[in-house]
């Protein structure tokens, strides 16, 4: 009973709940009957055309996990075959992320573990809530974009922040000064409307050098023709900015603002950590991780 719980709580919906669970929706509603009187609680209700869940439904839900993860764990071997493991795992990252680790990790899926399949999403605003139930099962950000008290977190590589600009941009000269810096238009990656800030301006706001942003962009791959045919600039990764540099018109200016390194990171719900298949996924990605950080 416990995973079919799990699906109707994470689902909120029965008959979303009975296609993951490969159940007929009848034999779901009679699990779910079977459940609130378990509970002595609704357990879901209605909510305008759609279900939500009770708030005795919402504080079980992590307990949930928990108690899922460690049945898991005593009917899967610590030794582990990955040949024959069948799993799915959603990942929300930025498309830059996506670039450096996943050419490396998946080719390693496929000669190890093909039967793990991986959906990368973008940041969605209840991201919180989606980690700690499960919707969304790792993060890789760098480490300050989320509330990370209630999370696990692996450092995974180090970048810094460099300013990119269009070579026949008028101007910049040899060196971008801090003045041309915040007063030229700047173009940014902004995961979701719903996400106030990147992290690269909020690292600018936090040193009280605001630039003026003229153009938001979901997502990196985006940013290097808008510099390259204007005279807007970017601050971006440096990983990134090199390889803009191989492909387009730009050039890499120092930033005249002084940013900390950027520490990217694995960041997710501690009870994921008991799962043997999922700790196999996060120590490929950590040793991805030291090879790009051993990398000039």
């Amino acid at each position: 009973m416990l995973p079919i719980l799990h699906e109707l709580l994470l689902e909120r919906n029965v008959s979303h709940a009975s296609e993951k669970l490969n159940l007929s929706q009848s034999a779901t509603s009679d699990a779910l009957g079977r459940l609130r009187d378990l509970f002595d609680d609704p357990l879901l209700i209605r909510a305008g055309k759609g279900m939500s869940i009770t708030p005795f439904a919402e504080q079980l839900l992590p307990e949930l996990e928990g108690a899922i993860a460690d049945i898991e764990r005593i009917f899967v071997s610590s030794e582990t075959d990955m040949s024959q493991v069948d799993r799915s795992f959603v990942i929300a990252t930025a498309d830059y992320v996506t670039q450096l680790i996943f050419p490396r990790l998946l080719p390693i899926l496929e000669a190890q573990a093909p039967g793990i399949k991986i959906q990368i999403v973008e940041f969605p605003a209840d991201i919180q809530s989606r980690l700690q139930t499960g919707r969304i099962n790792l993060v890789l950000a760098p480490i300050g974009i989320l509330d990370e008290h209630r999370l696990n977190v692996t450092p995974v590589l180090e970048d810094e922040l460099v300013v990119v600009a269009s070579r026949n941009n008028p101007n910049i000269g040899d060196k971008l000064t801090r003045k041309t810096f915040i007063e030229s238009g700047h173009v940014v990656q902004q995961p979701s409307v719903e996400i106030d800030q990147s992290f690269e301006i909020q690292t600018l706001i936090n040193l009280d050098a605001v630039p003026r942003i003229v153009f938001r962009v979901p997502q990196f791959n985006l940013l290097p023709e808008i510099i390259e045919n204007t005279n807007y600039l970017a601050t971006i990764q440096r990983r990134l900015a090199s390889k803009m540099v191989e492909q387009y018109n730009v050039r890499i200016l120092e930033s005249p603002v002084r940013y900390p390194r950027i520490k990217l990171a694995v960041l997710r719900n501690p009870v994921q950590d008991r799962d043997p298949v999922f700790a196999w996924l996060l120590e490929q990605i950590t040793n991805i991780g030291q090879e790009i950080n051993s990398t000039p």
